[in-house]
This record gives structure tokens, sequence and C-alpha cells, in this order.
């Protein structure tokens, strides 16, 4: 049950959790930040969207995507190893690495699913 997990309240209260949980359709709109030339993240924004052709430019909060060039490049979508950390913050606001004020994040291991 949802309600057993360790902060679970604390997580459904935050502000842009209870924003989302008042809407029935979202924008997620991609950005691409080049760090070097081979290592990059993606910036995803979490938009509230206002009518059938337009959404809120104003991003309720921001998702990062980090991974490396060698899990981009060679490792299939099943075993790719990779970190994703949600925010709040605005993106001119955000330091390189987004870990100012993370309010959830995800961090999926890399796996051998060939053997």
């Amino acid at each position: 049950m949802i309600s057993d997990i360790k902060g679970v309240d604390d997580f459904l209260a935050h502000k842009s959790i209870a924003k989302l949980s008042g809407l029935n359709k979202i924008f997620i709109k991609k950005s691409v930040v080049q760090v070097s030339s081979c290592d990059k993240y993606n910036v995803f924004g979490i938009h509230e969207i206002e009518s059938d052709t337009e959404y809120n430019t104003q991003a309720i909060f921001y998702i990062v995507e980090y991974s490396d060039f060698c899990n981009r490049q060679f490792c299939s979508g099943d075993c790719r190893q990779f970190k994703l950390l949600a925010s709040d913050q605005q993106i001119q606001e955000k330091n390189e690495f987004f870990k100012e004020n993370v309010f959830l994040e995800f961090d999926r291991p890399q796996k051998c699913t060939f053997c």
C-alpha cells in the first residue's frame, strides 16, 4: 500500500506534486544541455496544458536525466544506467548538477541482460 512507504506523506504534500494532482493533462518539454563533447544531460520541463494548442511556459517542475556517453551509445534501454532528479527550481537558477531542492530521485543501476 502506498501509505506504508516511508516519507510518502511529505512527498504527496510537496507543492509541485499537489499541483499535478489537480491536472488532467501535462505537457513534457525536452531540452538537452551539453556539458562537454561527450557528456550531456536531458532536462524535461513538466508544464500545465492551458488549451489544445497551448501550454503554460512556466514549468511546474523539472526533471533532469543524467547518463554517460558509453551508456547512451552502447547499452540497450533495459540495461542502461541513469539517474533522474526532480526539482521545482527554475532552469536559470539551477546549478550544473541540479542538486538544489530535489524532491524526487530515481537511480537505476546498470544491469546485464544478455547473459
